[in-house]
């Protein structure tokens, strides 16, 4: 008897769980869509209930706090990411090749994403904008790494260059390119500066044949770096 009880709270429970992690997923969905388009101080856990069409009690049952809604919203983004990226460097015919798409996937991102979304994390999200720091700054400098490493094996970057310095130089800079103080938002596109960083990235690691290939594929990919 007792075993049949269990049975029947586990076959009742489970389907409880699936549809509570399809409404939490739901909720990360819509939560970042707002994020990306209206940025994250500017919108609220009632706009995002009323968005979902839920009560504000449910949301917070789901997620607790808009804090750790945040949080989870940019570590499903850092996931989706590196899938993205990883699923680029599988289809792409070499190094170079590899950093254009990303660049242009970059692109489209930032173009649907209010630029405050930076200083709302880091004033605002602490813990959140570390996992950027962390999670993502190191997957990402891991993948210049490897690039590097491929592009020196395909023969298009130079042989004399150290993958883990430069990976690091570039990661470095990336964080130059969030600082207000050195580029703020209203006189710079953050789709300029991007583009400019990984052509002046690109053309510093290429030899003569990389070269040839850089030009080529400068001319295929509309960057927007001007």
């Amino acid at each position: 008897m007792e075993t049949l009880r269990t049975i029947i709270v586990s076959v009742s429970y489970y389907p409880y769980i699936y549809i509570q992690m399809e409404q939490r997923e739901n909720i990360i969905r819509v939560s970042k869509m707002l994020f990306l388009k209206y940025g994250i101080k500017s919108i609220s856990m009632d706009d995002i209930a009323r968005e979902l069409g839920i009560s504000k009690k449910t949301l917070y049952t789901v997620v607790g706090s808009k804090d750790i809604l945040v949080k989870e919203v940019v570590k499903d983004h850092v996931k989706e990411e590196s899938q993205i990226i990883h699923h680029i460097e599988m289809e792409s015919k070499n190094a170079l090749e590899v950093m254009f798409k990303i660049t242009n996937h970059v692109n489209t991102f930032m173009r649907d994403m209010k630029p405050s979304i930076t200083y709302d994390l880091k004033k605002y999200h602490r813990g959140s904008w570390e996992i950027i720091e962390t999670e993502h700054h190191g997957f990402i400098e891991k993948t210049i790494k490897l690039n590097i490493e491929r592009g020196i094996k395909e023969g298009l970057y130079r042989d004399n260059i150290n993958p883990f310095v430069i990976s690091k130089i570039y990661i470095s800079n990336m964080e130059l390119l969030t600082n207000e103080e050195v580029f703020p938002l209203k006189k710079h596109s953050m789709i300029a500066l991007y583009a400019q960083k990984i052509l002046y990235h690109l053309h510093g690691i290429v030899n003569a044949k990389g070269l040839k290939q850089l030009n080529i594929l400068e001319k295929k990919y509309v960057l927007n770096g001007k």
